[in-house]
């Protein structure tokens, strides 16, 4: 009787094996891996990772092969785009993928939803690229920097979701501390902050510092004439040569 069993046990595990092999085969090789993901994602209202399709399908060891999936899916509906077909696309953004309307289609989707579009103030964009590239933050970093009260701009910024309180500075009153969030990450169309440009390429080139120093110095040589009317006449000179 025990050696009915075990051989018994041999074969259902050697059945159990079979199985799960061919549905580890069958999620790393064909299309039905790839139709399965661009499912997902179509049904998310939310960006999917890699890993989180991983989870959902339940096989976590053969995340590389939804990763081919997802790059196979992101290349085919760049191409598609290229060619002027199709509505939307597929998108990395906020540390997942997204389907996403082409830029082509933006006012016909807010003619469709009855969209206003309701841009930031300057004064909530500069609040909120302070935030992005300094992040965390304080309320008083933010001031401190803007010269101007931000306590209006803030609350705005939490209510529309861009930033969000991360925690509290170890600092005399323990102020809170700013991030920003997934959804600031998706509105701009980034996968992280790392995407942000350098806060270098804001910067003035070494030539326009020696030009304004320049213009600046005769300025100071020449008192009758005002500086703004040396540089206008030195750019209508530029725009001559």
């Amino acid at each position: 009787m025990a050696e009915d069993h075990d051989e018994h046990s041999e074969q259902t595990s050697a059945m159990l094996r079979e199985v799960e092999g061919a549905s580890a085969q069958s999620y790393a090789e064909g299309a039905n891996l790839r139709s399965q993901v661009e499912a997902m994602i179509f049904a998310s209202k939310d960006p999917l990772s890699a890993s989180e399709i991983s989870l959902i399908l339940g096989e976590r060891t053969y995340r590389k092969a939804v990763q081919k999936a997802l790059d196979e899916l992101v290349e085919a509906y760049r191409k598609r785009h290229e060619r002027g077909e199709g509505g939307f696309f597929l998108r990395e953004v906020a540390g997942g993928y997204q389907f996403q309307t082409v830029p082509e289609c933006q006012d016909i989707m807010r003619r469709m939803f009855h969209l206003r579009p309701r841009p930031l103030s300057r004064a909530a964009q500069e609040t909120l690229a302070i935030v992005a590239y300094r992040e965390p933050v304080t309320r008083a970093d933010i001031e401190y920097i803007r010269g101007l009260n931000a306590g209006s701009i803030i609350k705005n910024l939490l209510e529309k979701g861009l930033i969000q309180a991360v925690g509290r500075k170890e600092d005399s009153g323990r102020p809170l501390l700013f991030a920003t969030t997934s959804k600031f990450l998706r509105m701009f169309g980034l996968t992280s902050l790392s995407d942000l440009p350098p806060l270098d390429s804001f910067q003035p080139s070494h030539e326009d510092v020696s030009l304004a120093e320049k213009y600046l110095g005769e300025a100071e040589d020449s008192p009758s004439m005002p500086a703004g009317d040396i540089m206008l006449s030195g750019a209508g000179v530029d725009q001559e040569s």
